[in-house]
C-alpha cells in the first residue's frame, strides 16, 4: 500500500477529520505541555526532574522534602531552573463554593469557559483530560487485543488442515499451566490485589512457560492437534457472553480498577474479535501462490506465518482497528457514566457526565463531555470506513 498516497486522498475526502487527528496526538502526548499545575521539567539542588507523566515528586527526593516543606506549593520552591505549563492550570483542582456555574463565568475567582460541575472543576480543562484518558485506553485496549488476538489467528488459521503435532507431556504442561493459571487469578480476585500490570505481567509469563513447555516436553510428538477448532470454540463463547455486564460484575471485585487494568480487560475481549478476522483473511492469504513458493524454497512455519502472512493480516485489520478504538471510546463512557469504571479521583467524560445527575440543570456537563466522545467515535468511525472503502477499490 502507498500511505502517502492513502495520505493525501483521506486528507481530501475528510480534511476535518485529518486536522482531528494531529489535534488528538497534541492532547495525549503534549497536554501536560499547556495546562497543569507543576512544572513539566525542574532541576532542584543540582537533581533533574522530569514530571511529564507524573505530577508527584519522586519518593525520599529532595524536591518532596522541599514540597512537604512548603505544602506542596510549587511556586514557592526555589528551583534552579524550571519549566512551567503554558497555562498554570490544575484540571483537578476543587472549589466547592464554585460548583455548577454556566459557561462564560468570570469572575475574580476563576474563570470559567465552558462552566464548572461538581466540587467546582472546570468543565474545558476536565474535558481535556477525559480526551486524553479515552485515547491512552483506546489506544493501549487494542494493542493488549492485538497482541493476543493477531497470533491466535494466525496460528489457528494456519494449521487448520494438517494441525500441531504435539507430545502426551507438552499437551499435559500445558493444560497444567492453564489449571494453575485459573486458580492463581481466582487468588489474586479473592483478596482485591488484581491490577492491570499484575494482569499484563501475569499474561506474559503465562505465554512463557507454555512456550517453554512446548520447545521442552515436546521430543517426541504422538499427538495432532488441530488448533483452529478451539479457537474458533473461544471465539464463540467469548462472543456470546454479555461484555458490559460481565465488566459490571468483575469491577465489582477490582479494587480501585486503574486504566491498564480497564484496557488489559477490554483488550482481552477484542482479542478475540481480531483473532476471528485474523482467521479469515489468513485462511485465504495461505492459498495464494507466493505462499506454496516460500513452502517448496523449504520455509519455515514460522518465517513463513511472521514475514508473511503476519503483516499481510495487519494491514487488512487496520479498518477493524479504527473502528475498535472508538467502540472502546464508547464503551468505557458508557460504564463511566454508570458510576463504575475509573476511580473517583481520576477524570473521564463518562465520569463527567454522570455527575450531572445530581444537578440536571447543569445541560453543559451533559453536553460539551458528550460531544467529545461523539468527536473522538465519529473520527475513528470516519477513518474505519475510509481504510474499507480503500481495500476495496
Amino acid at each position: 500500500m502507498n500511505w502517502k498516497r492513502t495520505y493525501m486522498q483521506f486528507w481530501h475526502r475528510h480534511p476535518w477529520v485529518t486536522c482531528s487527528f494531529f489535534i488528538f496526538i497534541i492532547i495525549a502526548f503534549l497536554l501536560s505541555f499547556i495546562i497543569g499545575s507543576h512544572p513539566f521539567y525542574c532541576k532542584f539542588k543540582g537533581e533533574s526532574y522530569f514530571l511529564v507523566w507524573s505530577k508527584e515528586a519522586p519518593n525520599g527526593s529532595n524536591l518532596q522534602q522541599a514540597l512537604l516543606e512548603h505544602q506542596f506549593k510549587w511556586e514557592e520552591v526555589d528551583f534552579d531552573i524550571v519549566y512551567w505549563p503554558i497555562f498554570n492550570i490544575d484540571p483537578y483542582k476543587t472549589h466547592q463554593e464554585l460548583s455548577w456555574l454556566p459557561p462564560g463565568t468570570f469572575n475574580s475567582e476563576a474563570k470559567f469557559i465552558l462552566g464548572s460541575y461538581e466540587l467546582g472543576r472546570d468543565v474545558l480543562t476536565s474535558c481535556l483530560v477525559g480526551l486524553q484518558q479515552a485515547l491512552f485506553l483506546s489506544f493501549l485496549s487494542i494493542c493488549i487485543a492485538l497482541i493476543l488476538g493477531l497470533p491466535l489467528g494466525l496460528v489457528g488459521a494456519y494449521y487448520q488442515k494438517t494441525g500441531i503435532t504435539l507430545s502426551m507431556w507438552s499437551a499435559m504442561g500445558f493444560l497444567l499451566i492453564l489449571g494453575i493459571s485459573w486458580y492463581l487469578i481466582l487468588l489474586l480476585i479473592s483478596f482485591k490485589i488484581l491490577n492491570g500490570f499484575i494482569g499484563i505481567l501475569f499474561i506474559l509469563i503465562l505465554i512463557a512457560l507454555i512456550g517453554f513447555s512446548f520447545n521442552v516436553w515436546n521430543r517426541k510428538p504422538d499427538l495432532i492437534i488441530y488448533p483452529d477448532f478451539y479457537v474458533v470454540k473461544s471465539i464463540e463463547f467469548i462472543k456470546s457472553l454479555p461484555l458490559l455486564m460481565i465488566m459490571l460484575i468483575l469491577l465489582q471485585w477490582i479494587n480501585k480498577p486503574n486504566l491498564v487494568f480497564l484496557s488489559l480487560f477490554i483488550g482481552l475481549f477484542y482479542a478475540f474479535s481480531f483473532a476471528k478476522y485474523t482467521r479469515y483473511i489468513v485462511r485465504s492469504e495461505k492459498e495464494m501462490t507466493y505462499i506454496s513458493v516460500c513452502k517448496s524454497l523449504g520455509y519455515t512455519d514460522v518465517r513463513i506465518m511472521l514475514k508473511h502472512l503476519l503483516p499481510a493480516a495487519f494491514q487488512t485489520l487496520l479498518p477493524y482497528i479504527a473502528l475498535g478504538m472508538g467502540s472502546v471510546v464508547l464503551l468505557e463512557a458508557s460504564i463511566s457514566f454508570l458510576g463504575l469504571g475509573l476511580p473517583v479521583e481520576s477524570i473521564s467524560l463518562g465520569q463527567m457526565m454522570h455527575s450531572a445527575r445530581s444537578y440536571p440543570s447543569a445541560w453543559w456537563v451533559v453536553i460539551f463531555p458528550g460531544a467529545c466522545v461523539f468527536w473522538i467515535v465519529y473520527c475513528f468511525q470516519t477513518l474505519g470506513t475510509g481504510y474499507t472503502s480503500k481495500f476495496n477499490e
